[in-house]
């Protein structure tokens, strides 16, 4: 009541803009979605929502990042949407995304438990592993032809199919838990895909 009037000059812009972030933040949890907080060390922002997610496909993270449904808190308190998959987050940053899939998926992990998060993304982000035998596993191996700390190509040979259909054939999607020592643990994941009876690079 004593207060006279706005004083001029960025500290009423810097409240205003405090106070919007706050009510879109409020506003889209009553509408669904789900605040999370990066680890104790900087990471890559799609990368840390793949990780919270499992059970969500890559495609599906990127879209909700270039829609720009994801808000990242700031050292001055404001919340900017970001739609860079390539934010560095740093730790302990607070990260809301505005998703009811979000949040019913990270629903889904809890009642599932370890077992849904150890689940392997595969192209409908449920795909499981399959039993890979030891002779199937090495000639996998020997089809590698180059390697590097982000990339794998193999030869994929002919009449391997690259994702399972409904014969429930081996397909190289539920094959590539294979690769991960290869890649210090992390799971390979298809870029592409080949035809069954073709051959050639993934």
């Amino acid at each position: 009541q004593r207060w006279a009037g706005p004083r001029p000059g960025l500290q009423l812009g810097a409240l205003q803009m405090r106070w919007m972030c706050a009510e879109a933040e409020e506003g889209a949890t009553r509408r669904g979605g789900a605040t999370l907080v990066s680890p104790g060390h900087e990471q890559r922002l799609d990368k840390f929502l793949l990780l919270a997610r499992p059970n969500m496909t890559l495609s599906l993270i990127m879209k909700l990042i270039r829609t720009r449904k994801v808000r990242v808190e700031t050292s001055d308190g404001t919340w900017p949407r970001v739609r860079e998959p390539s934010w560095r987050l740093q730790p302990g940053q607070r990260v809301h995304i505005h998703s009811q899939t979000f949040l019913e998926a990270g629903l889904e992990l809890e009642a599932a438990g370890e077992e849904a998060r150890a689940r392997p993304r595969g192209e409908k982000g449920r795909e499981p592993d399959q039993v890979v035998p030891p002779e199937v596993r090495d000639r996998l191996r020997a089809a590698i032809l180059y390697q590097d700390e982000h990339v794998l190509v193999i030869n994929k040979a002919a009449r391997l199919a690259v994702q399972g259909g409904s014969k429930g054939e081996r397909h190289l999607d539920g094959m590539l838990h294979c690769f991960s020592s290869e890649k210090g643990g992390e799971r390979a994941r298809l870029v592409h895909r080949l035809d069954r009876d073709t051959s050639g690079c993934l």
